[in-house]
């Protein structure tokens, strides 16, 4: 058994789970503060720059994933395929492929043979997987590692091969119950250090007849064949992180001024007499943070208090930085920051949003051969997905564009298709029109017949 694939595997996986997490924490929220405040500046802060900065990393992301959505299938499977999708529930999982390979650069999804011997797909994470392509073929894989910690706290992997699965696990525990989390050190990379793993009852090797390895990989604008994708997030955590400093910095100046900072104006300070030297000494006004925010100032004048800084300014800033984020990664600006009538329609939608169009569609196809691999290993080869337009026309220009097929003679089925009816309701539509069709012909035909033998054609048709 290669265990040296396991090594492999796991140093390579090493190389990139931390910039995997990173995305991850950012989606969801989980912001580094670090990089420009202290643990003493955390300490009294973080509460309040964490409830109120702006997290526009899943906007980033659902502003692509959103238009990324397969509507149906073609080719000789494509009955099949739809079928197999609905009973599959296949929709819930394209969902969150596409969503991983924006957040992580990479999603990925494997199909295996359930207890019953059906085959079902199953969705992973970027940071559960490490595929390996081949050296002379790119677009094709020598096998892939599922790397995971199970619930007893030893490190498991799984190296799927074109025949067979090959299942091991850490010799030692990397995780004591206590604990929650283990570090990528902790992971070990010796041969010596991983056993095969037979602990449930299952084969430390399992075959399967799917005749390939049965992974497929979801890169998103991967720089070269057999290269990881790229996350949507690379550029946008650095201007994330501008807009959290941005925040932090007028929090910080709105905490330090806003509370009542007052200058009293003609304060007599205390004197007192030294008895052995006679000299006299002020009582400077004491001062704690802590406590009050009171100054001493010696002079004529009233008890007064400094104007705070605009908190107004603070929601500027924040539409200033999602706007940026919007022009680097190439979406309309009123996806960052929409306010009541800036959204166009129509000829000056499309043109405003050519980049998310461009983003959009070459995701579909980058995708599209890895969801019909995913067919091909569910039983249904010769089955590609259809997608839904990049740039969507409104309801309007939908109609406009389906009457002006309809005059020139298209098939209504794909007419129907066009308008976004699914399968069954394009075969309700056809069915419809054909008893029409044989209704009217009837009528006629009965007209027809009533003008021949001298009576009233008009009758047949009430």
């Amino acid at each position: 058994m290669p265990v040296a694939d396991v090594v492999t595997a796991i140093t390579d996986w090493k190389t990139r789970i931390d910039t995997i997490g990173l995305y991850r924490d950012y989606d969801e929220g989980r912001h580094r503060w670090g990089q420009f405040a202290t643990a003493a500046f955390l300490k009294k802060y973080q509460w309040v720059l964490e409830n109120s900065r702006e997290n526009l990393c899943p906007v980033a992301i659902s502003a692509f994933c959103d238009k990324l959505s397969i509507t149906g299938w073609d080719g000789p499977g494509a009955t099949q395929a739809a079928q197999l999708a609905d009973d599959l529930n296949l929709r819930r999982i394209a969902n969150l492929v596409h969503t991983e390979s924006y957040r992580s650069g990479d999603g990925y999804v494997l199909v295996w043979p359930m207890a019953d011997g059906t085959r079902k797909p199953i969705f992973h994470r970027s940071q559960n997987v490490v595929p390996w392509p081949s050296q002379d073929d790119p677009d094709t894989l020598d096998w892939v590692a599922k790397i995971w910690l199970d619930k007893t706290g030893y490190g498991r992997c799984n190296i799927y091969y074109p025949d067979r699965a090959e299942r091991y696990a850490t010799a030692a525990q990397l995780r004591p119950t206590s604990t929650v989390t283990v570090a990528k050190d902790t992971w070990p990379v010796q041969e010596t250090s991983w056993l095969p793993f037979d602990g449930d009852g299952e084969p430390d090797t399992v075959s399967h007849d799917f005749d390939r390895v049965p992974w497929e990989w979801f890169p998103r604008a991967a720089p070269d064949q057999g290269a990881h994708g790229v996350s949507i997030l690379r550029d946008v955590i650095p201007l994330q992180d501008a807009l959290n400093k941005s925040v932090a910095d007028m929090i910080v100046a709105d905490e330090s001024f806003a509370a009542p900072l007052r200058a009293l104006m003609n304060y007599q300070p205390e004197v007192t007499i030294d008895p052995k030297t006679g000299k006299a000494t002020e009582k400077a006004l004491s001062y704690d943070e802590t406590r009050n925010r009171i100054f001493g100032v010696k002079g004529p004048g009233p008890l007064t208090q400094l104007d705070p800084p605009d908190a107004s300014k603070l929601i500027v800033v924040q539409d200033a930085w999602a706007l940026k984020i919007a022009r680097v990664i190439g979406i309309p600006a009123y996806y960052m920051a929409q306010s009541s009538g800036d959204v166009p329609s129509g000829e000056s939608l499309r043109v405003l949003t050519s980049r998310l169009t461009a983003g959009v569609a070459n995701s579909q196809e980058d995708f599209t051969d890895p969801w019909s691999g995913v067919l091909d290993l569910l039983g249904v080869p010769d089955a590609t997905p259809q997608w839904a337009p990049a740039a969507p026309l409104d309801e309007a220009e939908q109609m406009t564009m389906a009457k002006t097929k309809h005059d020139i003679g298209y098939p209504l089925s794909e007419i129907a298709r066009d308008l976004g009816e699914d399968p069954d309701s394009v075969q309700r539509i056809l069915d419809g029109r054909d008893a029409e069709d044989a209704q009217a012909l009837t009528a006629g035909d009965v007209a027809v017949q009533r003008f021949r033998d001298g009576q009233d054609p008009a009758q047949a048709l009430r």
